[in-house]
């Protein structure tokens, strides 16, 4: 057995727990864009689907040329929060207990 002791885990927690509110937005406008992902994704389908019915088309490009607009703004606002949150737990490291998207198993 191995034991690891982390003298900043308490620090940590006690930060991760005052930014609950910060998570949640996170997680919402991932899930967000992730729709619009799927919308933009389905959309792109049906114009390839589409190609003799010209008007169907253009009507379809306008949507995606929306939903791409829209994508592109909850993009900037998840880099805001996740910069957020970066720079709460550590200015230059972020968080000591993040791999990617998802909390470590420490």
């Amino acid at each position: 057995r191995t034991l690891l002791i982390v003298p900043e885990l308490e620090e940590e927690m006690a930060i991760a727990s005052k930014l609950g509110e910060l998570q949640q937005e996170i997680d919402e406008l991932r899930a967000d864009r992730s729709e619009l992902e799927r919308r933009c994704n389905a959309l792109t389908m049906s114009i390839i689907n589409e190609e003799s019915n010209g008007a169907a088309v253009q009507e379809a490009n306008a949507e995606l040329a929306s939903l791409r607009r829209q994508q592109a703004e909850l993009t900037l606002e998840l880099t805001d929060a996740l910069t957020r949150q970066h720079y709460a737990f550590h200015r230059q490291w972020g968080r000591l207990f993040k791999a990617g998207h998802q909390n470590s198993r420490w």
